[in-house]
């Protein structure tokens, strides 16, 4: 269970993702959140989903907000994944990629204790991170917080965030290779060409 207490706060959870080596250039179009069965969670709650670049991989160093975007619980059952598709959203550059949610259904203070990220304890990456403010994230979430940033692991709760990002790499240009026969047909179009540029020169009255 996540952030027991007297009553629950909003918070922004993330998982730290690491592009495969040579891709400098994606497109994140899709993001899916699996939201826990339980109480104070229901579907049409409040989310904001965000992604960060981190140049370094180090979110405690800061990281940069690429994109924001207002969202609702779709599923919260602990088995359904809720599937959020956003404008391709172009991510370029070296650095790890965030992906996190905070849970805006929440009225910090007042609502019951309840656990909104759903954490996947089987084998912890060790890639999961909370992020915590004094008072509610702000609009535009910046990192790091200004009261806590540290890993699940690190806080006593090893595992892994329920959240998946997808989306496709750039569509590469296909050259077709030229057998005997198209490099011959090349050359003697380049051997033409060089022919009639010549006769057009020698056309050409001097003054």
């Amino acid at each position: 269970t996540l952030f027991r207490s007297n009553s629950a706060h909003q918070f922004l959870w993330f998982n730290r993702f690491t592009r495969p080596p040579g891709v400098d250039l994606f497109s994140l179009e899709q993001i899916w959140v699996l939201f826990p069965a339980t109480p104070g969670i229901a579907a049409g709650g409040a989310i904001q989903l965000v992604v960060f670049l981190d140049p370094d991989g180090n979110p405690a160093n800061g990281a940069n907000l690429l994109g924001s975007y207002s969202a609702t619980v779709q599923a919260a059952d602990g088995n359904t994944f809720s599937v959020y598709s956003i404008p391709p959203l172009s991510i370029s550059g070296s650095g790890d990629v965030l992906i996190g949610v905070v849970d805006r259904f929440v009225a910090s203070g007042a609502t019951p204790p309840t656990a909104s990220a759903a954490l996947d304890t089987t084998a912890s990456q060790g890639r999961s991170w909370i992020a915590i403010w004094a008072g509610d994230p702000p609009v535009s979430p910046t990192l790091p917080p200004d009261t806590l940033l540290t890993r699940t692991d690190d806080f006593g709760l090893p595992g892994n965030f329920m959240i998946r990002g997808f989306g496709t790499l750039p569509s590469v240009v296909e050259i077709p290779a030229l057998g005997s026969l198209g490099l011959a047909a090349l050359g003697l179009l380049l051997a033409l060409a060089a022919v009639a540029l010549l006769r057009r020169r020698r056309a050409i009255p001097t003054a």
